[in-house]
């Protein structure tokens, strides 16, 4: 690599974790999802809670395997428990990403295309938010890395290692699932597949085996239910224009939120990747997985955002192709680096906006109901946005006031009413 190359690729790195890192508690965006998650590692440290299982899906007869809490407790034993732990973590993991894209991508085309990519990524709405969300399901992204890498050799692949990789996927999302048929399509050696997605699973299968394999059973009648529903023969999730738009608007918007937030550049970026699959792109692997996850996602239909993180760094990938064509002579130099100082510079003032409800809202809120409550039990109830999920989505002021010394109690007496309204908290005491 040539020596200017390494001074690039620390600037680019600087300014992922700026981006990443900058005024973390002001933006760190703790939500229910991500508070449950938290409780679950408390009571695993208390002994109250399986170390076999992880966070808790959509469906509450299926979890996700244990891969993300073994991974997110010892980092909240060093950062003694605070909901900011899982914040660093996030910035960690994208920080890595910066660097792991640099060195597979430059091994699979070269170091131009690479660092292109990287730099897209450092400044990217979608990845500084995911990273910032700090969500177990985006450290599926990191590990698309070493399985390009294995698909893309020219030389036999180890299928085995192969599959582990898609069970440590399968670990942090179900979503995954949809590199078994693209594999398996592109290569034959099934046993030594599926054995290695065994591997990372077996606390999984495990904790389900305990329990007579209801997962599993539920899992093998849901996907042919899903698929019958889709296709109308069975009278529940059946296709309609709601549920398709629902999943086109998120596969646009991760092609168009890769690179910017200006909705009516979109379009454009979306022609530029047909342009690069159509005449530049030659691996297989990619465009069969890009497929195979479209049509996933169409199928089940009204697919949020996060469905598609097993494809998240494909836009960077055609992106960077398309800007390296681009730049083959001194005019097409100067208009790609136009292009990215445009998305650069027009992403930059939106990257920073507050959530509803700020990390540090959200502890005043907890320090004021343990000033009101003086030392008695509690319960509490929260009434706001996604309020209609378990618990009432409170689970982050939940551990916020185990965090401060005063855990909320099912059926107390005094009960404190949590009501978010306005980027406002307003709290009631009864």
């Amino acid at each position: 690599m040539k020596k200017y190359n390494y001074l690039i690729l620390i600037i680019i790195v600087l300014v992922a974790v700026f981006f990443r890192i900058y005024k973390i508690q002001e933006y760190f965006n703790f939500s229910g999802e991500l508070g449950d998650n938290l409780l679950d590692i408390k009571n695993i440290w208390n002994g109250t809670r399986s170390t076999l299982i992880g966070p808790p899906t959509s469906h509450p007869w299926l979890y996700f395997g244990p891969l993300y809490y073994w991974l997110l407790l010892p980092v909240e034993l060093i950062f003694a428990f605070s909901p900011l732990g899982a914040g660093f973590l996030g910035t960690l993991v994208g920080t890595i990403i910066v660097l792991v894209n640099y060195l597979i991508i430059s091994k699979i085309y070269n170091q131009k295309i690479a660092l292109i990519s990287s730099f897209l990524m450092s400044f990217s709405p979608l990845w500084v938010d995911f990273s910032r969300d700090s969500r177990f399901y985006f450290l599926i992204t990191l590990l698309f890395y070493p399985l390009l890498c294995l698909m893309t050799k020219k030389e036999k692949i180890n299928m085995f290692l192969v599959g582990i990789i898609v069970g440590l996927m399968l670990n942090l999302h179900y979503s995954a699932v949809i590199f078994i048929p693209v594999i398996l399509i592109l290569k034959k050696d099934i046993k030594r597949f599926i054995s290695g997605i065994v591997i990372p699973l077996t606390p999984l299968i495990i904790y389900d085996g305990l329990r007579g394999f209801s997962m599993t059973k539920n899992i093998l009648i849901w996907f042919p239910y899903r698929v019958a529903g889709f296709f109308g023969l069975y009278p529940k999730n059946n296709f309609s224009l709601a549920s398709f738009q629902g999943s086109l608007n998120s596969i646009v918007k991760l092609f168009g939120n890769t690179l910017t937030e200006q909705t009516l550049l979109w379009p454009l970026l979306i022609v530029v990747s047909l342009f690069v699959i159509i005449f530049h792109l030659r691996n297989r692997f990619i465009v069969i997985t890009l497929i195979m996850a479209i049509v996933a996602v169409v199928i089940h239909g009204d697919s949020p955002l996060h469905y598609l993180l097993p494809i998240f760094p494909i836009p960077l990938i055609l992106y960077s192709l398309f800007i390296e064509k681009l730049a083959v002579n001194n005019i097409g130099k100067i208009m790609a680096i136009l292009l990215l100082v445009t998305f650069m510079t027009s992403n930059s003032w939106i990257r920073f906006r507050l959530p509803e409800i700020t990390y540090d809202r959200q502890i005043k809120a907890a320090q004021e109901i343990i000033r009101q409550a003086g030392g008695k039990k509690f319960s509490l109830v929260r009434v706001g946005p996604n309020d209609q999920f378990e618990e009432n989505y409170s689970q982050n002021y939940h551990y916020l006031l185990w965090y401060s010394g005063n855990e909320p109690v099912e059926g107390q007496n005094l009960k404190f009413t949590i009501i978010e309204n306005n980027r406002d908290i307003l709290i009631i005491k009864s």
